[in-house]
């Protein structure tokens, strides 16, 4: 198989709007890394402002945290364009795809909700040490990966040459655990070599995750230049199933994460709400790459974008008093943004809520204020909002790509 990616010059600046501005972020994120550590050096971490905190990607809970955890997941959306692109004519290429974008909302997982870290000390309290478990979990992982490059690059063609960069993205990944031992095993004496440490492995880190993307963007692209194609599909057509996973999974490990002591680390229940809000949002700017929506709709993008920053950067135990009721700060902020969602986007058409689905959003949103002081609560009911969101927007969605099909059949 092989595909030419988009010749609208309207599509091609459009996806390169995503990839520079992610790029920028990455930039800024990594100066932030050198300068923030250059500061502790120097002058202790209590001189950095808690503003600026929010960019220190050595920390967790927080903007950058956020970031770094939503580009792993966005490659991995853009990685599931590819399972769409070669799901007819190279099956096997598919499924690699497909696995890799599995591997990629993992590392978005554990990206956010520091699940190697914890890994880490289940296995010295089994007594297998700290690599006990993690060195199992990493080769079954590496092991789906270099499959699937094995698979692209049997693919031939346009496949091998993805194979080659991707390997190139993994290697520069990789290198930030050689670098670790590195900071072990050598001694740093002044706060510019400590801060240059810093930002190169922060640097190494994000430049991996460029050139995946970079790679995984052209899947998009030749969807894009497939007329009868639509980027971000795969959420708009396993919504049911995605619905159904996010409810079934969200009891579960709302508890377990409100039972976690380590407050300091990353919340798994979380991210499993932030990548449902994420993923609405890639679903509505996927109609705006096609270019079948104006500009206007990138606010529906950005308030997407903000709940699911929300949910990661804003923890659900700082508290007010309000009308006799202990109400979460977050809760009250994804309520707030949710209500301009819904308007922003009935009146773009990103959303179509039927009356007796408008109930179940707005008893969802009461609930979240009501019941916000549970831990266990505030984070199902978080989760709960964020995929009854994700299933409005992707069954709108579905109805605009309905519409698409039709109009192109008469049109044969």
């Amino acid at each position: 198989m092989t595909f030419v990616l988009s010749q609208s010059r309207f599509a091609v600046s459009r996806i390169s709007v995503e990839f520079y501005l992610i790029a920028f972020v990455c930039v800024v994120l990594t100066v932030m890394a050198y300068l923030i550590e250059f500061q502790a050096s120097t002058n202790g971490a209590q001189s950095i402002p808690r503003i600026v905190q929010e960019l220190d990607l050595a920390h967790e809970n927080n903007l950058a945290a956020w970031f770094s955890g939503a580009l792993l997941a966005i490659i991995g959306l853009h990685m599931m364009d590819g399972n769409t692109l070669c799901r007819s004519s190279l099956p096997r290429a598919a499924r690699a795809w497909a696995i890799t974008a599995g591997v990629f909302f993992f590392l978005s997982a554990d990206e956010v909700g520091s699940l190697h870290e914890r890994l880490s000390g289940v296995g010295r309290t089994m007594g297998v040490g700290s690599w006990g478990l993690l060195l199992p979990l990493g080769a079954v992982l590496a092991a789906l990966l270099l499959w699937a490059v094995a698979t692209l690059w049997r693919a031939g063609d346009v496949q091998r040459k993805q194979a080659l960069i991707l390997l190139v993205g993994f290697a520069l990944l990789g290198s930030v655990a050689v670098q670790e031992v590195l900071e072990h095993a050598m001694t740093w004496n002044s706060a510019h070599a400590s801060a240059l440490r810093i930002a190169i492995e922060e640097g190494s880190e994000l430049a991996g995750m460029l050139v995946l993307l970079c790679v995984a963007i052209s899947n998009t692209s030749g969807v894009l230049a497939d007329r009868h194609g639509a980027p971000f599909a795969v959420p708009v057509e396993r919504r049911h199933g995605l619905l159904i996973l996010l409810i079934v999974l969200a009891p579960a490990i709302s508890y377990v994460t409100a039972g976690l002591q380590d407050h300091g680390r990353g919340r798994p229940a979380d991210w499993l709400a932030a990548m449902a809000f994420l993923s609405a949002a890639a679903v509505v700017a996927g109609g705006w790459l096609q270019g079948r929506t104006g500009h206007a709709v990138l606010v529906v993008v950005g308030l997407l974008l903000a709940l699911s920053c929300a949910c990661i950067a804003i923890s659900p135990d700082q508290t007010f008093e309000m009308a006799n009721m202990t109400v979460s700060r977050r809760a009250m902020l994804l309520v707030f943004l949710t209500m301009i969602l819904l308007s922003a986007s009935y009146r773009l058409g990103c959303m179509t809520v039927s009356p007796l689905r408008l109930l179940v959003l707005a008893g969802v949103c009461l609930a979240l204020l009501a019941l916000s002081e549970s831990r266990t609560m505030a984070f199902f009911l978080t989760i709960a909002l964020g995929a009854v969101i994700n299933f409005e927007i992707s069954l709108a969605r579905k109805a605009e790509l309905d519409l698409d099909r039709e109009a192109g059949t008469s049109l044969r």
